[in-house]
């Protein structure tokens, strides 16, 4: 065994073994790993639960531009990204839509027919636990039929439900109030 001499003050020599010096280095480092403070996740906290994260209120954000560019340009591919493969919308005075490809469908027939502009969607309210993420707000755009001379302003409020897909967010569910107050 290898032992290691040390001199003390009185000059007489001590004798401590190598493998004490490595089990000290070791306790050392377990406790500074295991010792040191950890984030605090959801599951820790329930009341953590609602906290919206950055991220999913930016993602939502940004896809509800994207519904706002693709209503506008008539693109309902573009729209229709925006939803989870089984999601469904409920459209204020129109029966339900069920999946995205009958929802992109659904946007075809509607911009073969109608014009948007001045599309807007101001999110009031989004709550966010876990993969799930419940968004309330108002919408507002102005519509007019192809070949009329006048559309008409739309507004209201939506409640949509969205879910954590890869990396972004898609709707689940969407609702409109058409007419509702924005608030």
């Amino acid at each position: 065994m290898r032992t290691q001499r040390l001199k003390s003050e009185g000059n007489s020599e001590l004798v401590r073994p190598a493998w004490a010096l490595a089990l000290v280095s070791v306790l050392l480092a377990i406790v500074w790993i295991f010792g040191r403070p950890r984030a605090q996740s959801a599951a820790d906290d329930p009341s953590s639960a609602y906290e919206p994260p950055e991220d999913a209120e930016l993602a939502i954000e940004r896809a509800n531009r994207a519904c706002a560019a693709a209503l506008e340009s008539g693109d309902a591919h573009a729209y229709a990204l925006q939803y989870a493969e089984d999601g469904v919308s409920l459209p204020g005075h129109a029966p339900a839509v069920r999946g995205r490809a009958a929802i992109e469908e659904k946007m075809l027939e509607t911009f073969r027919e109608h014009e948007f502009t001045g599309a807007e969607w101001r999110t009031l309210e989004t709550r966010v636990n876990g993969k799930t993420a419940f968004e309330t707000g108002a919408y507002k755009f102005h519509v007019r039929p192809y070949g009329a001379k006048h559309g008409q302003e739309q507004s209201g409020r939506y409640f949509i439900v969205w879910k954590r897909a890869g990396d972004g967010w898609k709707i689940v569910v969407d609702a409109a109030q058409p007419g509702a107050p924005s608030e």
